[in-house]
C-alpha cells in the first residue's frame, strides 16, 4: 500500500506562511523559526496520526542522533486546591480519567498556582516509542506537545513555563525548545477536518536535517 504524506515547511514563521501564523507575537531578536509538516488526507484521525507519527519518528531515528523524544502535558484549567487534586496531581487525574499513558521513563512534574488554584505540568520521555498510543494521547489531550530535544536537556524549565496547547499562546515554550536545538510538535486536525498530521518547529537547521 502506498503511503501519501503530505509534505511542506516554510524557512521564516516570523512572516505569512502556510505553516503557523504568530499573531500579534514580536518575534525577539534572537529567535529564528522554521515550521515543516507532514499530514495525510482522507484517513480517520487516530490512523493517519499514527501513520504520521511513525514516519516522523523513523527520520528522526535515521538522521538526528543524541535526541530524545518526550510527551510534554498539562492542565488546560486552573483546578481548586483540594486534597484530592494535590494526591492525584497530574500523571493521577490522567489515570483517573481513563487516559492511557504512552511507556515512557523518568516522568517529570511541577506545580504552578495563582489566585489559592492550580496547574500541573509534566514530562515523560517516550522509552518504547508507540506511535499508536502516542496519537491517541495527542488526540484526546489538547494541552498537549511532543518534543524532540537534545538527550543532556534539562526540561525542568520548560514545565514551570506551563502552556495552554494554543501555539499562539505558547510561544516562550516553543522559543526555549528551540534554542536548546530542539523541535517541537503538534498535531494537526481538529474534530472533522480531512487533514490530519504533525506540525514541527525550531531552527532552520535542525529541521533541513530532517527534510533533507
Amino acid at each position: 500500500m502506498t503511503i501519501d504524506i503530505q509534505v511542506a515547511s516554510a524557512p521564516d514563521l516570523s512572516v505569512e506562511n502556510s505553516m503557523m501564523n504568530f499573531k500579534g507575537v514580536d518575534f525577539p531578536a534572537d529567535v529564528a523559526l522554521a515550521g515543516a509538516s507532514w499530514s495525510m488526507v482522507g484517513l480517520p484521525p487516530a490512523e493517519a496520526l499514527e501513520t504520521v507519527l511513525r514516519f516522523v519518528v523513523r527520520e528522526v531515528r535515521r538522521r538526528l542522533s543524541g535526541f530524545s523524544i518526550w510527551l510534554l502535558v498539562g492542565h488546560s484549567a486552573w483546578q481548586p486546591n483540594t486534597r484530592i487534586v494535590r494526591y492525584h496531581k497530574l500523571w493521577g487525574s490522567l489515570k483517573a480519567r481513563g487516559v492511557n499513558i504512552p511507556l515512557a521513563e523518568y516522568p517529570q512534574e511541577v506545580q504552578l498556582e495563582s489566585d489559592g488554584r492550580l496547574k500541573y505540568f509534566g514530562a515523560l520521555r517516550l522509552s518504547a516509542f508507540s506511535a499508536g498510543s502516542a496519537a491517541e494521547f495527542l488526540l484526546k489531550e489538547h494541552c498537549s506537545y511532543l518534543a524532540l530535544v537534545p538527550d543532556h536537556l534539562e526540561l525542568t524549565q520548560a514545565l514551570k513555563k506551563g502552556w495552554s496547547g494554543e501555539l499562539s499562546e505558547d510561544f516562550s515554550l516553543l522559543a526555549y525548545i528551540s534554542k536548546a536545538d530542539g523541535l517541537l510538535l503538534k498535531k494537526i486536525g481538529e474534530f472533522d477536518d480531512q487533514e490530519w498530521g504533525i506540525l514541527a518547529m525550531g531552527k532552520l537547521s535542525v529541521l533541513s536535517t530532517l527534510l533533507d
